[in-house]
This record gives C-alpha cells, structure tokens and sequence, in this order.
C-alpha cells in the first residue's frame, strides 16, 4: 500500500492517545544571562534593589474557577486565574504558585476566560496546568490592543458555535492584538458552523484579527463540524507564524484537517511537521482560499481527504479573487510532502494536490523541496519528485516528528545554508543543530524537511536515538 517509499513499512502509527504516550515536553533552548563588563558593583547592587517602574506580578495560587477574591496574597487561596485576568492592569504578569502547582493541575472552566488588555500569563514549568472548557464554551477568546503572551498550557474541551450559530476557534480565538504563544498543547477543542456563504471554523484555534507567532506548540485532534473549515487551525484575518509546530490528528467535516485559510491572511509554518489529519472535502492537510502563504522546512506526510469526489489529499489552494500570485498562493521552501498511493478509492489514486488558482499558479516553489507525487505548479529546477524515505513517526525528547531514513534523498537536498524568513536554523523541530553535513559525506548541504539527520553510528542509530528505522 505504501509501495511509494524506497524504504521501510508503514510510517503510519497509532495515536499518541492510543499509544499511551507521556505528554509531550517540548525542548526549550538554555538561554545564558550576561552582565554588562562596565557596569560597576554599586551600579549592580542598584539594579538588583531596585524595583523596575511599572513591574508587577499576580500569582495563581488554586485551582479554583472564579471570579471572587483580591490576589493580594494576604489569604492563602484567594487568587483563581480568572480573578487575576480580571484584577491585571496594562503589561502585568500572570504566574502560578510553585508549590500549589508543583503536579499537574486542572482548572475546569465555566465559561470562556477574556483577555481584554495587554498581560502575560506563564504556567507553571514543573507541573502543567490544563486550561479545561465547559464543552459548550471555546476555552479563551483575545480581544484587546497591545501584547498578549502566554506559555506552559494545555487547552482542551472547548466548544464554540452551534448548529444555529457561526462560530470560531474552540480552543482559542484571537479577534485583535499581538499574541505570542510559546509550549501550549490544543487537545480535542470543536467549532461548529451551520451551512451558508460565511466561513467558521478553527477546531483548536482561530484567528480573525491581529496576530499570533506560536512556537514549541501542539494542535492535537481540533474538530470542525458542520460546514466549519480548519480543524487544527482556521485563519479568516490578520496573520500567523508557526515554529517548532505539530498539527495530528485534526479532522475537518468540510476542507482543511490541519488549517484553512480565507481571504487576505498569511500563514508562515516553519519547520513544523503536519500528519494524519484528515478532512471530508478538500484538503487533508490544508484548505487555503486566498492570502499569501509560506511553508518552509515543514514536514506534510499522510494526511487524507476521505470525501468521494478524489478530493486534494495534502493541498487545495484556490484564489477567490481570481488572480494569481506571481509565486503562488501557497509557496513551499525546503518541504518535503508525502501522500500515500490510496489506489483501492478508484482506478486513479486521489490527486495529492489541487490547484485552483488560474494559470495553474495557487502552489508555488522557492525551491529545495521534495514530493513523492506531483503537487506543485511552479516549480524550480532544485525541486525533486521521488520516494521520500522517512522513517516511523517517533516521539522523542517531547517532539513527535519524521525521522529521515538513511539514503533519502532529503538528506544534504538543501541549500549549503539554512536560512528562513522567520527563523534562523540554527536548530532543527526538536531543538538539535543543523549541522551542514549531518551524514558525514563532505556534502554540506542543509537537509530538507523539518528535522535534519544527525551523525549516525555504525550500529544504524541516529546520534545516539533509541529509535531504530524502519
């Protein structure tokens, strides 16, 4: 069935649910903090006596959903995360008390929480807190002018819209402001949408306005119902950067298992893996109607449309407008996308790709990309169209990525540097460096895709992994 790769059996695996797999902990880069040579001591012993104008802090200390209490830490207990959300002024910092929130700790929610002004809130990094809808609520929406940062989540059973009532983004909806997200896991989040022209959607998350950057983050089986786009991720305004991302297990009943996007939006997904996520329409991966959109260093390997019509497995991109891009819509840069031959669906398998656009020009190149069927339109000579070779999807450090199978021809595909528009690559998906020539040839030649290959022993293991290929 998986007769398309040159190596190996299925990468197909279970669920990270079925498998029983630890929650993934995503790498985190040590950062190294240095004082300034010039400074003298006195001037040192003043900066760290002194408070900062303007620095303030609130600390969660129960598990508590509510709108009581005054956070001033005189009782113990008194400080729910929705109290210090509605207590913080302009910039203040949301945390957790360490020893309340020393485990894993769930906040069942009533109702969705708002974040209507600029704060931070940061979770816990010992124990992980999990953000819990009612499941007929969406678990936070953003609306508010400024920045908005939050970290260290897991957000789940959140439920927005109804069979009556267009809705977005169950787990999260962002309306305006900048929002960063850093280390959040979306876990089985719903939007629903009733049929008509307009489009909802956004299982686990959804942007209608301002901006969101996320990194180190997870979108984990969102659900789109009705006729919602976008199970993983749905994008009708502003704009999104995704780094260091994995979108599985997402399921659209409409278009777009991972992510959809409408209208006049940009998406940049850097290195970033996007798997088994499936879709009843249009793309099994992703739905893109319009906007201008770059995947670099991403990994797409087995998403599927299981609709009737030989919908587009992978990619659908379509200009409502009518006019193309001079790249495309939708520009691949050092990408690998894999679909598997589902030849027992009719005598011609469904095609991997479906360009819409006019003059074939919705699904462009910057080159160094690499399919194991056609997809793009616009291709550049450093394109390549073979097996792909990867390995098993593996879980490993807190990262669920494709390894590359020895021989790919992935590895060293790349240019002789590793460079993004977004992010320096300096290191791969899971926070490994990537190193110019990883396989040791005397090629030095980045890999293509999301992770790079590291230095394999003689034993076949991949700088030291417990994980053998396939």
């Amino acid at each position: 069935m998986f007769d398309v790769f040159s190596f190996g059996s299925s990468p197909w695996s279970p669920s990270l649910a079925s498998r029983g797999a630890a929650r993934p902990r995503f790498h985190r880069a040590k950062c190294a903090t240095h004082l300034v040579p010039t400074l003298g001591v006195l001037t040192l012993l003043s900066l760290l006596i002194t408070p900062a104008t303007g620095w303030s802090l609130l600390i969660v200390d129960t598990t508590t959903d509510s709108s009581a209490g005054n956070c001033s830490g005189a009782v113990a207990n008194d400080c729910p995360l929705r109290r210090a959300i509605a207590l913080a002024v302009d910039d203040e910092t949301i945390e957790f008390d360490p020893t309340e929130f020393a485990t894993d700790q769930t906040i069942q929610l009533s109702s969705e929480l708002v974040v209507s002004r600029p704060m931070q809130i940061v979770g816990p990094t010992d124990g992980r807190v999990t953000l819990r809808g009612s499941g007929v609520d969406r678990v936070m929406r953003v609306a508010m002018s400024g920045t908005f940062s939050m970290s260290h989540f897991d957000i789940t059973n959140g439920h927005a819209g109804s069979v009556a009532t267009a809705e977005f983004g169950g787990g999260l909806k962002i309306e305006t402001g900048s929002v960063f997200v850093e280390d959040v896991r979306f876990v089985g989040n719903i939007v629903n949408h009733p049929s008509g022209p307009a489009r909802g959607g956004g299982g686990n998350v959804a942007v209608t306005g301002g901006s969101l950057r996320i990194t180190n983050s997870e979108f984990f089986s969102g659900l789109a119902q009705g006729a919602a786009v976008g199970g993983g991720l749905f994008v009708s305004g502003g704009s999104v950067v995704a780094i260091n991302c994995l979108f599985t297990g997402n399921e659209s009943f409409n278009e777009g298992g991972a992510m959809a996007a409408v209208g006049s939006t940009s998406i940049n997904l850097v290195q970033s893996t996007v798997t088994q996520n499936t879709a009843t329409g249009h793309g099994g991966a992703f739905y893109f109607l319009g906007g201008n959109h770059l995947f670099e260093f991403v990994t797409v390997a087995f998403n599927q449309s299981v609709g009737s019509n030989n919908n587009a497995q992978e990619v659908y991109a379509a200009d409502a407008t009518g006019t193309a891009l001079a790249q495309g819509l939708l520009v691949f840069d050092h990408s690998i996308v894999a679909s598997p031959d589902f030849t027992a669906r009719g005598p011609l398998p469904p095609p991997v790709c479906i360009d819409d656009v006019p003059s074939d020009q919705g699904i462009g190149s910057l080159g160094y990309n690499l399919f194991n069927r056609p997809c793009i339109s616009v291709t550049v000579g450093s394109d390549v169209q073979q097996a792909v070779g990867l390995g098993p999807l593996t879980i490993s450090s807190g990262t669920t990525f494709y390894p590359l199978a020895p021989g790919s021809p992935a590895i060293d595909g790349g240019q002789p540097f590793c460079s993004t528009t977004a992010y320096g690559m300096d290191f791969d998906q899971r926070g490994l460096p990537r190193r110019l020539d990883a396989d040791a040839d005397d090629v030095g030649q980045c890999d293509i895709g999301a992770v790079e290959l590291q230095v394999l022993f003689a034993d076949g293991f991949e700088g030291g992994s417990s994980n053998r290929w396939m």
